[in-house]
């Protein structure tokens, strides 16, 4: 999947998905998959919120990126984990666990990308 170039300091699709999946313990070809088995929906969906959260994507670019038809999908996922965090504060810690993961993968590649630009 083709990603524009983001701004500075905001993560790429592939980095919020590979966090997503590190940190649950899934393949991204589980996270992308169809399949609904609450242990796949649950991390589809904070991958999702933080997708949301943390870029200035729209619906539909998330959607494509996620492998999903619609763009409503996305709405919903979002939704969903904004109501979770509510009902249980526990997913506030799970979602700041992931975020410091997805922040280690931008500065790591920001790093990256300035000394390959500095040589």
């Amino acid at each position: 999947m083709s990603e524009p170039v983001p701004n500075l300091h905001q993560p790429r699709m592939s980095e919020i998905r590979r966090a997503v999946c590190d940190y649950y313990g899934l393949s991204e070809i589980d996270l992308l998959s169809e399949r609904r088995f609450r242990k796949i929906t649950r991390p589809r969906q904070i991958a999702m919120w933080l997708a949301k959260n943390m870029t200035t994507r729209s619906f539909p670019e998330i959607a494509r990126q996620l492998r999903r038809n619609d763009h409503t999908t996305i709405m919903y996922g979002v939704q969903a984990i904004d109501n979770l965090i509510e009902r249980q504060p526990e997913t506030i810690a799970d979602l700041h666990a992931i975020k410091r993961r997805i922040h280690n993968r931008v500065m790591l590649r920001e790093a990256l990308e300035q000394s390959m630009a500095a040589a």
